[in-house]
């Protein structure tokens, strides 16, 4: 089994990161899937437009547009196999912007700090 480096697993499997570290983790995927989600047809305008003035085609946008495609499901893979912290096993099953855990029913709220330990 291949372990992720980092602060996402120690060297047994499990998570290291508190509930705090974990929803921002899932909140910084999410904000990538979505601005990917928008930005695709103002950057096909924009790559197109000046595809058109320059090579006088739309190959380059193709290409942009393909690009951009494989980007957005990698992104959306990152969002969509995110591990429980709970459970270790996946958090979405068909709703990418739950918030409770599909299998455990681990609610992610977040700390407010005044309930952080110290």
């Amino acid at each position: 089994m291949l372990l992720c480096k980092g602060r996402y697993n120690d060297r047994n499997g499990t998570l290291t990161m508190n509930n705090n570290e974990w929803y921002v983790e899932l909140k910084r995927r999410r904000l990538a899937l979505v601005i990917l989600l928008l930005g695709f047809v103002p950057a096909m305008v924009a790559i197109g437009a000046v595809d058109m003035a320059v090579l006088k085609n739309f190959n380059l946008t193709f290409v942009c547009a393909g690009v951009w495609g494989v980007l957005y499901l990698a992104a959306f893979a990152r969002v969509a196999f995110y591990k429980c912290p709970n459970c270790h096993k996946r958090f979405h099953r068909y709703v990418l912007w739950s918030r409770r855990c599909a299998r455990c029913g681990f609610d992610y709220s977040p700390e407010s700090p005044s309930k952080q330990s110290v």
